[in-house]
This record gives structure tokens, sequence and C-alpha cells, in this order.
């Protein structure tokens, strides 16, 4: 709602104005109770803003338009912006987020031997596959799983010995997370970017993510893809991670991928050099340079 009035008022008065689109704004999956384009006003209220603006910047190319197909609904499988308004004429203009390199960094990690780590808020619970860990933590009892950002649910009954929900924690406290934890799960349905998923990278974690928008892309050759969200297949996959060899390796490797491609300078100058082609507060540009 916030971006409708500001998109509105720089075409009246004449003025250019950029959108940044993260995800939700980009979405619509009812099943999962996720997007702003599955609610019909706000669905309304985004074209009128992603019309109005010069300027559309999301976050990953997938939330221009995207197939996704880990989560078995079918009418639900075509996702990002076009997929919703494929008349829209406002041009695009991927800018990664970015990440500060030296905060998630930690010179002597202490990693605990088969544990796994997953990020994400109450409201993401299914979204986010938590519905999927829940199942795998009872199947792997030698293994220790974690869940960072929310509470137990209610709808929970009786949770496994080796699964901890620890609510909701500071930057600090997750950056401990990370260092003590082996593996990372980003098993999400829809995912603009994913921030915990290059931080997990950064701190050392091996990561096993899903086969949703720009997930297979930040992961690359440095961890494993679960292609459609099933339990057996996860089991499988778990199998065979847990007798990975070369674990510090591909960790390191994992931490060098997101050190160089997604780091906040980048972001800095991809945006900045956004801005001065659009003409958009030049003196601020002319001053910092």
């Amino acid at each position: 709602y916030w971006s409708i009035l500001p998109t509105l008022f720089s075409k009246f008065f004449n003025k250019k104005s950029i959108i940044i689109s993260h995800g939700t704004d980009c979405a619509s999956i009812p099943s999962l109770n996720y997007g702003n384009l599955r609610k019909r006003i706000l669905n309304k209220i985004c074209l009128v803003s992603y019309n109005s603006c010069d300027l559309i910047c999301p976050v990953s190319n997938s939330l221009i338009k995207v197939e996704n197909k880990f989560y078995n609904n079918k009418q639900e499988y075509n996702q990002g912006i076009l997929s919703f308004y494929p008349n829209l004429k406002t041009d695009f203009n991927v800018i990664h987020n970015g990440l500060d390199i030296d905060f998630w960094y930690i010179e002597k990690y202490n990693k605990k031997s088969n544990s796994f780590l997953a990020v994400f808020s109450k409201k993401q619970y299914y979204l986010k596959g938590g519905d999927l860990i829940l199942k795998i933590a009872k199947r792997f009892n030698h293994c220790t799983f974690e869940i960072v950002g929310l509470h137990k649910p209610k709808h929970i009954k009786k949770l496994p010995n080796n699964l901890k929900f620890e609510g909701h924690i500071n930057m600090q406290e997750l950056r401990e997370k990370y260092n003590k934890s082996e593996y990372f799960f980003q098993l999400s349905s829809f995912e603009g970017f994913g921030l915990s998923l290059c931080e997990a990278m950064l701190g050392l974690c091996i990561p096993i993510g899903s086969s949703v928008n720009m997930i297979p892309e930040i992961i690359g050759e440095n961890g494993y893809i679960l292609q459609q969200k099933n339990e057996q297949k996860l089991i499988k996959m778990i199998e065979r991670v847990l007798n990975i060899k070369n674990k510090n390796l591909m960790a390191e490797k994992a931490r060098n991928s997101i050190k160089l491609r997604y780091n906040l300078k980048t972001r800095e100058v991809n945006l900045l050099k956004t801005i001065s082609n659009y003409k958009l507060f030049k003196l601020f540009w002319k001053t910092i340079v």
C-alpha cells in the first residue's frame, strides 16, 4: 500500500520513481496464504504502482517471471510480476541483495556434528518447509535440528527430542547458530532471494535448498537441491549429505561463492549506477563520487 502514493505523485510531478521488489509483492500462493497478489485489492494497488513507476528493481530475476514446480500445485506454478501482469510495460533491472561479509565471518568455527538449522517466522512455517523438517527430524534421531525465528507451533502436539524451536534471536546470536551448524535448510516453496541462505553459507554451513526461484543459483555446486517437496526424496538426500567426506572444502567453497557474488559493495555500486542512469538524485550521486 505504501508504494501507490509516492509513484502517483512522482508521475503527476514528472519525477522518476523506482520500486525495489523483494518477493511477496511478486507472488500469489493462496494454498500457503502467501503473496500480496493473492489479495484482490492489494493486487490492483500493486498493478497501479508498477504501472506508475519508471523502473522495477527486483532482487532476483525470478521475481520477474518464474515457474516453480517444487510445491505440487499446478495452479500456483507460475509466479513473478509478469505472470500476473503480462501487459506491464515498465522496465526491469535486477539488483541482487548484498550482505555484510565481515559481520557474518567468524575466524574460529565450532561445528556440531550432524546438526541442521533453518530460519523462518511463524507465518512462514509451511512456506519454508517447517512441516518437512518435522518429519525428517523424527526419522534422523541421531541428528539435531533447530528452527530459529518462532516458538513451537501450537498444532504440534509432540516434539521430537532432537528438534528445537528457538524463537526470535538477535543477529549476533544468529551468527553463532550458523557458526555451530553443519547444514542449513532453505526448503522454501517461494523465495524472493534467500538472505538467510547466504548468511548461513557465509557461516560455513552446507546448504540444502529447494528448486525454486534463485535458490539453485545461490547454492550452485556448493550444496544440494531438492527438486520436489517430498519426504522420501529428502530422506535419501540427507543420507548422502551425512556421508560427505569433504565437508570443510564444500563449506569453504560455499562461503567464497557468496563473498564474490553477493556483497554489499556490489549492490551499492549497481544501485547508485541505476539511480544515476535514471537521473535520480544527481546531486547526491556527484557528491558521493
